[in-house]
């Protein structure tokens, strides 16, 4: 579970999660794109280091990369290793840093709100296969932590 859960970590890292575009019906020309974007999240974290936006940069490779790479990594370790108590201190970490994760799909989901409700029929925003796979993740992970922690459990009454 956890393989299938790094796959889908990767696969929403560089696929589009988002895509906005903005366009109106014009006279004699119809339906005119003005603007399109699809961004992921690692398209999304190089320009705004590109733009100089070095803090929230940052937090986005921090909350969307870092944590859960060092996540699943901890947990696998885990699976290894379980006798160690770093290794339990890590899994016990991994598990509270897991319900961060579900804070990038969140955020996404209200830039679709916001952007699909915004009354001006100028904007329109989808979701793209990005975020389903980041979300993937972050399910999968959640469950594979559990299920890693239930082992140890048993492991230890038995």
């Amino acid at each position: 579970m956890l393989l299938v859960a790094l796959i889908s970590l990767l696969v929403g890292l560089t696929t589009p999660i988002l895509s906005v575009e903005a366009s109106k019906e014009l006279p004699l020309l119809g339906e005119t794109v003005f603007q399109f974007k699809s961004k992921g999240i690692l398209s999304t974290i190089g320009a705004l280091w590109q733009n100089g936006n070095l803090w929230l940069t940052l937090l986005l490779f921090l909350f969307s990369v870092v944590l859960p790479l060092l996540k699943t990594l901890l947990v696998t370790i885990t699976l290894w290793n379980s006798e160690h108590h770093l290794i339990r201190r890590g899994l016990h970490f991994s598990h509270q840093i897991g319900k961060w994760s579900m804070a990038d799909v969140f955020v996404v989901a209200i830039l679709v709100a916001y952007f699909a409700n915004s009354g001006q029929d100028l904007t329109e925003a989808e979701v793209q296969v990005g975020l389903v796979y980041f979300a993937a993740y972050v399910v999968l992970s959640l469950l594979g932590t559990q299920l890693v922690v239930r082992q140890l459990a048993a492991t230890k009454l038995g």
